[in-house]
């Protein structure tokens, strides 16, 4: 589950923004399936930063400062994203070959 926490500011003009102050539960692009990186969309946190890293988006760093239309664009492909991770994870091809790829081997020479 990511966790995305904001706070809500006004700057110069009035318009909506949003500061983004933090962000967990994200995987790092070395922890997800290629498969998933391939594809679109797809979002992974940078390890090194406070990073969200969008996939033809508008990456999310933790103290940007976005407008609300933009952060509400970003919202939308991280749902997508997730959704695709969870159907990739949970598909048959996948819960076939946990079926079948189980188990240890010792190889000794």
């Amino acid at each position: 589950m990511i966790t995305i926490k904001t706070e809500r500011v006004v700057q110069g003009v009035p318009v909506q923004m949003r500061k983004i102050l933090e962000i967990n539960g994200c995987l790092s692009e070395m922890e997800l399936p290629r498969a998933y990186l391939q594809g679109s969309p797809c979002i992974y946190k940078d390890p090194y930063k406070n990073q969200l890293i969008l996939k033809f988006g508008h990456d999310l760093l933790g103290g940007d400062v976005m407008d609300e239309s933009m952060f509400q664009k970003s919202i939308d492909i991280i749902r997508r994203a997730c959704k695709r991770l969870h159907d990739m994870n949970h598909s048959d091809q996948v819960k076939e070959l946990q079926k079948t790829w189980n188990g240890k081997e010792e190889f000794t020479f």
